[in-house]
């Protein structure tokens, strides 16, 4: 695809590093490993980019804090401008091009290359909505956030419902296969399913008592 060449240092290095995953036949590096991690929590509206100090032009006209829309763009959950269009009812349609998806590799580039992950994910990115464990587990291809880098871990800590985290590193169940995005089964985290059919416990969250308490309010009274 023909596209506006990008000089950001942080995508051409996440490129690097993602060519080199991708035809590598050894086990991931746990920079792909985090990559993944990573890069699946923004696929769904977790966070909000409020931060990017990217000195690429090209991907600064892309980037709207204020969520000003310019004709032929709408803004995404993560506040970057995709090309879609607003239909009449407030629907957004959009699509990810390389421009966007640039962006993203500049903001998880940035994180990836520091030496204090979860500091830097911090400054960049504002947490707008938690992930809910088991929601997170039973999406398609999720991969296991424990595989990610230690030095990520107290930024997932605070992604998760409180305590969801912790307490997936103290189990010893393994994802199967379907969920990791590995390219090879060599990638994944484990080709056997859950050891256990016991349902793992994770402490009650302050979404799991809200959702509880709306549809009590919404519930008739008998």
């Amino acid at each position: 695809m023909d596209t506006t060449p990008v000089s950001d240092p942080f995508v051409l290095e996440a490129v690097k590093h993602l060519r080199h995953g991708l035809t590598s036949r050894g086990r991931p590096r746990s920079w792909l490993r985090t990559y993944h991690v990573l890069n699946a929590l923004f696929d769904r509206p977790v966070f909000e980019v409020r931060s990017f100090p990217s000195a690429d032009p090209v991907l600064q006209r892309r980037y709207s804090p204020q969520r000003i829309t310019a004709p032929g763009y709408v803004v995404g959950f993560s506040g970057f401008l995709e090309p879609g269009r607003t239909l009449t009812d407030g629907t957004h349609l959009s699509y990810r091009d390389p421009i966007t998806r640039a962006c993203r590799l500049s903001v998880l580039g940035r994180i990836l290359g520091s030496h204090n992950m979860s500091a830097t994910a911090q400054e960049l990115l504002e947490i707008r909505n938690r992930v809910r464990m088991r929601r997170y587990l039973q999406g398609y291809r999720s991969p296991d956030p424990r595989a990610a880098s230690a030095r990520l871990h107290r930024f997932l800590d605070d992604v998760f419902g409180p305590g969801e985290f912790a307490t997936l590193k103290r189990s010893r169940r393994r994802l199967t296969p379907e969920h990791h995005p590995g390219p090879s089964s060599s990638n994944f985290i484990s080709r056997r399913p859950f050891p256990s059919r016991r349902p793992l416990r994770l402490p009650p969250s302050r979404i799991d008592q809200a959702e509880q308490d709306s549809h009590a309010a919404a519930a008739p009274d008998r």
